[in-house]
């Protein structure tokens, strides 16, 4: 009987951990695609990666991420992120 309670209450030491660190992973993720943003475009046209140009391109990716979840549905959109995910590893 004891077995089934194993863990009990660990669920929410969980959630804080990861709330703790959801922020630093999301700014590496937001970092990470603003600046291949930022090299597509250099290879047509130089680019001088300033604070302005970083945050334009941080928040088109967030319209960018937006538009495409949008007509996807929250209801499907983890089939969709998997889907995409397999698409990529081709």
């Amino acid at each position: 009987m004891t077995s089934a309670r194993y863990g009990y209450g660990l669920g929410w030491f969980a959630i804080a951990a990861m709330l703790v660190d959801l922020p630093s992973v999301m700014a590496i993720n937001q970092c990470a695609g603003s600046l291949t943003m930022i090299s597509i475009r250099d290879s047509f046209r130089p680019v001088n990666p300033t604070r302005r140009v970083r945050a334009v391109t941080i928040a088109a990716m967030a319209v960018a991420v937006r538009a495409n979840a949008q007509p996807v549905g929250e209801e499907r959109f983890n089939a969709f992120c998997g889907n995409l995910a397999y698409l990529l590893s081709w």
